[in-house]
């Protein structure tokens, strides 16, 4: 066995081989595993958050979430498995319901996937999302409006929010840019974070569709409690066998798919 005491970058190449694996660190385990002092790898964390290579958290370290870029480039980027979280998430809207859909490119991927007879009231911040809903013949389309931000794809300013206040939604999907099983959801931007965490105040339901690379990861905003989440969508084959038993550990109806 490599002595890792010795070795401070073999010992960080192995860090960073967990995180890839396991999607989060913990110190106490590490320091167990690797024969050196809960110190070290605290120091060795450090390292890597400098680099860019996590998020620190107490106890450990977690992933930092990839789901960062414009919605144009996402949106080319729709997938096999954003369309199997697609075809989950259809699952859980009943017909004459109230369904607000984030913007993102998940939610598009809902919209794509739905009957065009479905018949709903559909709201969305996000200008991609109700241009798709308009081939929708029997659902009311709202789009909340004021100044886009770009980077988001959808309104989330002062007026979005205004107009959401006014709102009262069945079920709402949040777009998620990275959660985990202790710490929620989070968002890249400042003004995302706000907007969302009306949202959740707005929803009798919340759905949370989460992609695998968003899985155990954390952004620099707080968004939701994992309290405040009722459903995830997720494809199985995307978690490894201790994040599964993770997540049936919280009060979240989990959707595999």
């Amino acid at each position: 066995m490599l002595d890792y005491a010795s070795f401070p970058e073999q010992r960080q190449s192995e860090l960073v081989t967990r995180l890839q694996r396991e999607g989060k660190l913990v110190c106490s385990q590490l320091a167990s595993e690797l024969g050196v002092s809960e110190h070290t790898i605290r120091r060795d964390i450090v390292e890597l958050a400098n680099r860019g290579l996590c998020k620190k958290v107490y106890g450990g370290a977690i992933e930092i979430s990839p789901a960062q870029g414009s919605i144009l480039t996402r949106t080319s980027n729709i997938g096999h498995e954003k369309q199997r979280i697609a075809e989950g998430a259809l699952k859980l809207i009943a017909p004459n319901s109230t369904v607000y859909l984030d913007s993102g490119t998940t939610s598009l991927a809902v919209v794509q996937s739905m009957p065009r007879d479905m018949d709903i009231t559909l709201i969305t911040n996000s200008i991609p999302l109700a241009h798709e809903a308009l081939s929708l013949s029997k659902a009311e389309v709202i789009l909340l409006g004021g100044k886009v931000e770009k980077s988001v794809g959808g309104s989330v300013g002062a007026e979005a929010q205004e107009q959401l206040r006014k709102l009262y939604i069945d079920i709402g999907f949040l777009g998620v840019c990275a959660f985990d099983t202790t710490r929620g959801i989070s968002s890249f931007n400042y003004d995302d974070a706000l907007f969302k965490r009306l949202l959740v105040k707005q929803c009798g339901q919340l759905a949370a569709p989460v992609t695998g690379e968003k899985y155990a990861t954390i952004a620099r905003h707080h968004v939701a409690e994992v309290i405040d989440i009722s459903d995830i969508i997720v494809c199985k084959d995307k978690l490894s066998q201790e994040q599964q038993n993770a997540l049936a550990q919280t009060d979240i109806t989990v959707n595999y798919v």
